[in-house]
């Protein structure tokens, strides 16, 4: 198992045997991690234990937990690309104060704004959304052309780091939408 460990964090810190508990961009990359492959390890035995039936008494403790590894691997992912405790807290924490929803709103960085985004295909064909924000069930974006409440989206989520694309395609029911300043606001 430490030896499991130690080859992680050559992949990610690289061969260096210096002290691997330094304030660095590499560190901050390994405890992330860490984190998100132990908590997708428990949320996807939570998940079996969802589907399967199994549960009785205490399956709303589960499904609680089910969240909580959810959320604590998304705020993991959060940390790792804004890269620091100090711009987590100001984009997160300072400004979801207010909010009523059950679930935490990440902002998406003014310095990821060209590399990811939403590509869904409706009568007009390709139009491209921009991410406003996210969060476990959802996304809130801008949209060059109205949609109304229950309108059905096909698209896919593109995020590009310059080494690679990824892409997540996905079905969702538009929830809300307003015109605002660069278009309509809406979330899904």
């Amino acid at each position: 198992m430490i030896n499991r460990m130690k080859d992680r964090c050559r992949l990610i810190c690289g061969s260096s045997d210096t002290d691997c508990f330094v304030m660095s961009k590499n560190q901050l990359n390994c405890i992330a991690d860490l984190v998100i492959n132990k908590t997708t390890a428990i949320s996807m035995m939570l998940e079996l234990s969802l589907s399967e039936k199994k549960i009785d008494e205490d399956g709303e403790a589960v499904r609680r937990a089910f969240a909580s590894t959810n959320e604590l691997t998304n705020w993991i992912k959060y940390l790792q690309m804004v890269g620091g405790m100090k711009e987590l807290h100001s984009l997160v924490l300072g400004s979801d104060q207010n909010e009523k929803r059950g679930e935490i709103r990440y902002p998406l960085p003014e310095a990821h704004a060209d590399r990811v985004g939403i590509s869904i295909v409706d009568h007009e064909g390709m139009i491209f959304l921009r991410v406003l924000n996210f969060s476990q069930s959802g996304v809130r974006f801008v949209s060059p052309a109205p949609y109304e409440v229950g309108d059905l989206i096909k698209g896919c989520l593109v995020s590009s780091n310059g080494s690679r694309d990824d892409t997540v395609f996905f079905k969702a029911e538009v929830r809300n939408c307003r015109g605002s300043a660069g278009g309509y606001a809406g979330g899904y």
